[in-house]
C-alpha cells in the first residue's frame, strides 16, 4: 500500500521538522489539512520535500488544497506591443545591476577570506636582517631537545655560570632596562590567563618560576608573538600547553619542572625557550634571533 499523508500524520513531528526543515506551524497545518494557513508559494514546495523525503503520494492532498485554492484567472493583457517592448531593457537593465551587485559581494567575500585566513598565516616572519642560518640553526637545536632535556638534566641545585653579584639594596618594581636594553611595557599578564600566580604549592611535570625577590618576568607567546609581563615575588606556574620565550629582569630565581629544581643566581637577565614540553636555558643572542630580532 502507497504511503499517504496518514502515513505521515503517524510520524514524530519534531523528527519531520529535524528531517524537511519545514517549520512547525506549516507541518501542523499540512497534517491537519488547514489549508487557510498555507500560501500557494509555500504549499507545493513544502509537499515536494515531504514526498521527496519520506517517499509518500500526496496527490490527493494536492487537489484538495487546487480546489481549496485555485489560481486567479489570467488577466487579459491590455498592455501594446510597444509598451512590452519598452518594458524588455528596464528588465534587462535590472538583471544588469543585479549580476553587479553579486560580482562586487563576491569579491568582497574573496578578499575578506584571502586578508583573514591567509595573509594572517604570514604575519610570523622575521625580520630581513635576521640571518636566516642563525633561525634554522635555533631550530635545529630546538627539535632535537624534544625528547632530551640536556638543560634540565643537571644535578639538583646546580648553581649557573651567571655572573655572581650582590644582592642590590633597593629593589626595582618594573626594571626600565634588561641588559642595558629599555624595556618597552606591554599587556600585563592577568591572573589565571597564561601563567596563575601560586604560593606554596608544588607543581608536577609543570615550570614553574619561584622568584627570591620581586623580579620581572616577560613571556611572548609561539608563534603569534603576544607579548605579556608580570612583577611579582609569588611563584608563576607557565601554561604548558604553549610555546613560550622567557625573560627575566635578573637571575635571583629558581626555576623547577618534573618536580627537579634548579637554583640560579646573579643580577644579569636569564632567557629561556620552552617548547615541545621542554625548557631550554638560551643566551641574549638566541633570544632576539628567535624575537625576530629585538631583545624584547
Amino acid at each position: 500500500m502507497q504511503k499517504n499523508l496518514e502515513y505521515l500524520k503517524t510520524l514524530d513531528l519534531n523528527d519531520l521538522h529535524n528531517t524537511t526543515h519545514i517549520s512547525m506551524s506549516s507541518l501542523e497545518a499540512i497534517l491537519s489539512r488547514s489549508y487557510d494557513k498555507l500560501e500557494r508559494i509555500h504549499f507545493s514546495g513544502f509537499i515536494s520535500i515531504l514526498e521527496r523525503e519520506y517517499q509518500v503520494d500526496l496527490s490527493d492532498v494536492r487537489s484538495e488544497y487546487a480546489a481549496f485554492n485555485p489560481k486567479p484567472a489570467v488577466q487579459q493583457s491590455t498592455i501594446s506591443v510597444k509598451t512590452m517592448l519598452n518594458d524588455t531593457p528596464k528588465k534587462e537593465s535590472q538583471k544588469g545591476w543585479l549580476v553587479l551587485l553579486l560580482v562586487i559581494v563576491g569579491v568582497s567575500a574573496a578578499f575578506f577570506f584571502v586578508n583573514k585566513y591567509i595573509l594572517n598565516t604570514q604575519k610570523f616572519s622575521f625580520s630581513s636582517e635576521v640571518n636566516n642560518s642563525e633561525i634554522n640553526a635555533a631550530k635545529e637545536t630546538m627539535h632535537n631537545n624534544t625528547t632530551v632535556k640536556p638543560y634540565m638534566n643537571q644535578k639538583k641545585n646546580v648553581v649557573s655560570n651567571v655572573e655572581k653579584s650582590p644582592d642590590p639594596v633597593n629593589e626595582t618594581m618594573v626594571p626600565e632596562e634588561v641588559d642595558g636594553v629599555e624595556v618597552i611595557q606591554t599587556q600585563p599578564i592577568s591572573q589565571g590567563e597564561t601563567v596563575s600566580q601560586i604560593s606554596g604549592v608544588s607543581y608536577n611535570d609543570q615550570v614553574t618560576i619561584i622568584p627570591h625577590k620581586n623580579v620581572w618576568i616577560g613571556l611572548i607567546e609561539l608563534p603569534s608573538m603576544k607579548k605579556k609581563n608580570i612583577v611579582t615575588d609569588k611563584e608563576v606556574k607557565i601554561d604548558d600547553t604553549k610555546d613560550w620565550l622567557i625573560a627575566l629582569g635578573h637571575g635571583e630565581v629558581d626555576v623547577q619542572q618534573d618536580s627537579e629544581v634548579l637554583n640560579f643566581e646573579g643580577s644579569k637577565p636569564l632567557y629561556f625557550i620552552y617548547e615541545y614540553g621542554t625548557l631550554r636555558q638560551i643566551d641574549k643572542a638566541e633570544f632576539k634571533v628567535l624575537n625576530q630580532g629585538k631583545i624584547w
